[in-house]
């Protein structure tokens, strides 16, 4: 709400100024007058509002182990989505468990930079890993090399599955273990981006 009324003020004053600077006949670059004090006022409101609009920064604090109880609900292949930033390189655990509604797991794990229909880390294949029936688990675990936004899908195979909807849980773990990374879902229910499956 604060660049709206930051934009206010700036129309609200360059008004009060353009009658000023019509009665004294100042110029645009004319300081220490009336013509001076707005261009350094107009130049400080718009410097806050650009100050007051930037993203904040990241602040979420690194974790050592993370857990989720999340859902699916829908009719084609879908997938939710879940950003891990590793701040520190190690053996990270992941491991679903608790899958309910006749649901079968799909999933995959994408280094930065990669795709979410690009190269699954857990297979090192353009796929999906997919290996067990209805409301079973899976585990699996990647050491990493490199530093940066890793991308997890936690997908439900609409065709192995039963019905549309079903339930998960998620935990991720590091060895050895300390605060080491973040976790932020980024999407929810969405079309599966690898087409096929595979073991492993």
């Amino acid at each position: 709400m604060e660049k709206p009324i930051l934009i206010l003020s700036i129309v609200f004053f360059l008004n009060i100024f353009s009658n000023c600077k019509y009665q004294l006949g100042c110029n645009a670059g004319d300081v220490g007058s009336i013509c001076g004090i707005e261009n350094e006022y107009i130049k400080s409101l718009v410097n806050s509002a650009n100050t007051n609009t930037k993203s904040p920064a990241n602040t979420l604090p690194p974790i050592s182990s993370y857990s989720f109880s999340g859902d699916w609900n829908c009719s084609v292949n879908c997938q939710d989505v879940f950003e891990v930033d590793v701040l520190t390189n190690g053996n990270y655990s992941f491991n679903v468990s608790s899958v309910t509604n006749s649901s079968v797991l799909r999933w995959s794990f994408m280094a930065p930079a990669i795709p979410l229909n690009g190269t699954n880390l857990f297979n090192s294949l353009t796929n999906d890993t997919m290996c067990y029936g209805q409301d079973i688990g899976d585990n699996r675990s990647y050491s990493t090399s490199a530093l940066g936004k890793y991308q997890l899908t936690i997908g439900r195979d609409y065709g192995a599955s039963a019905g549309t909807q079903g339930t998960y849980n998620l935990s991720i773990t590091i060895s050895p273990s300390s605060p080491s990374f973040t976790v932020v879902q980024t999407q929810n229910d969405t079309a599966s981006s690898h087409t096929t499956t595979s073991c492993p």
